[in-house]
């Protein structure tokens, strides 16, 4: 059970890791899915120290990831509604999350005031009613615990509610239809897993309910739904992760030191760099939806270590980041062409992009605007110019 749970948790600490890791996807549908990942993670490890009697070394750490728990439901909200709205901005129409947010975080540090030993007999269910301060101390965290529950409930609903809207309204060929996917599949487990918080929950306030069962059962569910979000955040469609070889080789590149100790001579990577550029300048291989590091190799006669080794060499960056600028760049020179009448969408897809959502992030990151932004200001620069 121990290496079940252990597994499961690292794998959402790993997703979330690498979702924070990719600088060309730190958008606010990335941030929020890191958030939402982490914060279910380091609770599910507290409950696995708790649960396995690890924290009986450490009882000051009970209940540290508890104001961690009031942020689920938001984070869940906010990523399927920046997935579903690229422009998705944060207003005052979120003042609700926030007041919920804020009243469990404040529960939750009430909580954590109390002593430390009484903290971690209440959370292991070993507290006595007679114990100094429990029943306050109790009533407290069940404050925590309904509002992190009704706020995912809530999120689970409202955006269950919009996903099949849009998914009536959707074409089959746009880009959206792949983070659809992506989307039912995040609802469902995290609806499975909200079932399996409800369930112990319950267990711990009805009497006469096996709650040591149904708590180990719900936290079996639990970890699942979070091992089968992360399994389905590394393959979703629209290739929000690169393959798993490559993020891992990224990740161990600083430590390895892999560049600093390259096969190629200078005057092979400089020969490389210039068949990269030629293929992506002048080819516009750039254009290609399909387009990985991998292919790219291929194209230029080379290999996939080679490449990326030399794009951070002598670019200064990464493949996926590199790639993204040229077709930034590309979309720029079409948004600023007052001939050019296409849509954000097709202009996405004719420069290579295959996910609304994705663009934008890069747009916003090379210009510091959104592409709609970008094209309105270039109009009226055109009209000012016509004018005079």
């Amino acid at each position: 059970m121990a290496a079940l749970l252990l597994v499961g948790l690292g794998q959402g600490l790993l997703l979330a890791g690498l979702l924070l890791l990719r600088r060309d996807l730190r958008g606010a549908s990335t941030l929020f899915l890191a958030g939402l990942i982490a914060a279910v993670t380091l609770s599910g490890l507290e409950d696995a120290a708790l649960r396995f009697g690890w924290l009986a070394t450490g009882p000051a750490l009970a209940g540290m990831t508890l104001p961690l728990l009031p942020f689920i439901g938001p984070c869940l909200r906010g990523h399927c509604e920046a997935v579903l709205d690229a422009d998705w901005r944060l207003d005052r129409r979120y003042w609700p999350w926030a007041v919920s947010t804020g009243i469990g975080v404040v529960f939750a540090l009430l909580f954590l005031a109390q002593p430390a030993e009484l903290r971690l007999a209440i959370l292991a269910d070993t507290a006595e009613p007679e114990d100094a301060g429990a029943a306050l101390a109790v009533l407290v965290l069940l404050v925590v615990y309904l509002v992190t529950a009704l706020s995912v409930a809530v999120a689970l609903v409202t955006s269950y509610r919009d996903l099949r809207g849009r998914t009536l309204s959707v074409e089959i060929n746009d880009p959206l239809a792949a983070r659809l996917v992506w989307l039912r599949g995040l609802i469902a487990l995290s609806g499975l897993a909200w079932l399996g918080y409800a369930a112990s929950l319950l267990a711990g306030l009805v009497p006469g309910l096996p709650a040591a069962t149904v708590q180990s059962v719900s936290s079996v569910v639990q970890v699942a739904s979070l091992y089968g979000i992360g399994l389905l955040g590394l393959v979703q469609p629209d290739r929000m992760l690169p393959p798993p070889g490559q993020m891992v080789a990224a990740v161990l590149a600083p430590v390895t030191g892999k560049y600093g100790r390259s096969a190629l001579a200078p005057e092979d990577r400089a020969r490389l760099a210039q068949a990269i550029e030629r293929a992506m300048q002048r080819e516009r291989l750039y254009r290609d939806p399909m387009l990985s590091l991998p292919r790219l190799a291929s194209a230029v006669g080379s290999n996939a270590n080679d490449v990326s080794q030399v794009l951070n060499a002598h670019f200064g960056m990464g493949y996926h980041d590199y790639v993204a600028r040229l077709r930034v760049a590309e979309a720029q020179r079409i948004l600023n062409d007052p001939d050019r009448t296409e849509t954000l969408l097709e202009i996405l897809l004719e420069v290579g992009f295959n996910s609304k959502s994705v663009f934008n992030a890069a747009f916003k990151r090379e210009t510091g605007l959104t592409p709609s932004e970008f094209r309105r200001r270039a109009l009226a620069t055109h009209a000012s110019d016509g004018a005079a």
